[in-house]
């Protein structure tokens, strides 16, 4: 099982039927990923998660990793997504990737009849 595997199991057991995906972003595929770097995973979901939530994913992490996670759970556990602060050139990189998690949130959305 690959790592991208085991989170989305993570996730799902902890968000159930909120959780729309897990999707890779960052180096890995934007073509920079090194045999050291760090993996990055968005995690899309139907609603904001709880502080217990939140905690019950980063425990889930192993042991292994969690020494290099410090600054990943303070904005895991304090900062909302849309609040951390990118260059222009990393938005206009991102900014595909956003747009095909937005159009799959969009797909994936339950519309009311008529819309």
């Amino acid at each position: 099982m690959n790592q991208l595997q085991e989170i989305a199991g993570l996730t799902g057991g902890v968000l159930g039927g909120d959780l729309i995906g897990t999707y890779l972003h960052g180096s890995s595929v934007l073509g920079g990923l090194r045999p050291a770097s760090d993996v990055d995973v968005l995690l899309v979901s139907r609603r904001s998660m709880g502080e217990r939530e939140r905690r019950a994913l980063l425990g889930g992490l192993p042991p292994e990793h969690r020494p290099v996670l410090d600054h990943a759970r303070q904005l895991c556990l304090n900062c909302r997504y849309s609040e951390e602060s990118w260059s222009g050139t990393s938005r206009a990189q991102a900014r595909p990737r956003v747009d095909h998690v937005l159009a799959e949130i969009d797909r994936l959305s339950p519309r009311a009849p008529g819309t």
